[in-house]
């Protein structure tokens, strides 16, 4: 027995002493490549945003059929974190109509970002035509489990004149102030020029059409810097309406835009960016979008 209990001790002690073999020094170095790829990888997908192609089709609400030639305007949106507790911003926008078969792609993104601090929010879409209800979607990612998502969009047609004044303040406030694109601004502003003069001609008596052509006015001198027109609307609604609460604001610009001078505020500061708008019944000015080259057809 003590001879056995030897043996055993003696191949233990024999394992221990072993030194183990060094690894070889091209198996190190093919490790660490691997190790620092994959470190790299992990980096660069947090430090980018990769979004698929959003796909559509629009259609008629009433009769079901594609409408081709809709518009739709979209923008990318990221989260930040920041002191005040965390903001959105737009980081790409996109516009494009619908073809034939009332369909649309807006193409896939890739976007550096901060990580941990930025993150994909979604996309804010706008989709608008005229003589139809615009419908917009808010920060809306448009896609389950990173695969692109099939939507359809179901315009319905406005019959009424309060519905057309809301969707025209609805399509303005989208297109220059959530989604404003310098690639888009002369469609921007001849869409919302042809919206005008379609809500004059088919709602020529209603009491939105007092306001609008002051509106109207202002856009003309303030955005295009187009004195002619915007003096033609103003004689025109000092004409049509001589009793409303802001004529004498009409008139002060007509004894201005003869003398073609520019509009100042607060201490002769010109306003550069942003038009101005009574807000309807105090006379009090406020601010509205920028419509620098609005074609009046005046």
């Amino acid at each position: 027995m003590g001879f056995i209990f030897g043996g055993e001790e003696k191949k233990m002690n024999d394992k221990l002493s072993t030194k183990r073999k060094p690894i070889p020094l091209p198996i190190k170095i093919v490790f660490f490549i691997i190790l620092g790829l994959i470190i790299l990888g992990v980096i660069v997908s947090q430090s980018f945003i990769y979004v698929s192609p959003i796909k559509g089709r629009v259609v008629d609400a009433e009769t079901g059929k594609p409408m081709q030639g809709v518009n739709v305007r979209a923008g990318r949106v990221t989260g930040y974190l920041d002191p005040a507790g965390g903001s959105f911003r737009t980081f790409k926008i996109f516009a494009t109509k619908t073809d034939a078969n009332g369909e649309f792609i807006l193409p896939r993104t890739i976007k550096p970002k901060i990580p941990i601090i930025e993150n994909y929010q979604g996309v804010n879409t706008l989709f608008y035509e005229h003589d139809y209800a615009c419908q917009y979607i808010e920060r809306r990612a448009w896609r389950d489990g990173g695969k692109t998502k099939y939507y359809e969009i179901a315009l319905k047609r406005i019959d009424d004149d309060r519905k057309f004044n809301e969707n025209l303040e609805t399509i303005r406030g989208w297109l220059f102030y959530k989604l404003p694109s310098r690639a888009n601004r002369d469609n921007d502003y001849e869409f919302m020029a042809t919206d005008f003069k379609i809500f004059f001609e088919k709602y020529p008596n209603s009491h939105f059409t007092e306001e609008n052509l002051r509106k109207l006015a202002l856009f003309c001198e303030i955005e295009k810097r187009d004195y002619k027109s915007a003096l033609k609307i103003n004689e025109e609604f000092v004409n049509k309406y001589p009793y409303s609460p802001v004529v004498n604001n009409a008139k002060e610009d007509i004894q201005r835009l003869k003398k073609n001078t520019s509009r100042t505020y607060g201490g002769g500061k010109t306003e550069q960016s942003l038009g101005t708008v009574l807000k309807w019944g105090n006379g009090e000015r406020g601010q509205v979008a920028t419509f620098n080259n609005i074609s009046t057809g005046y």
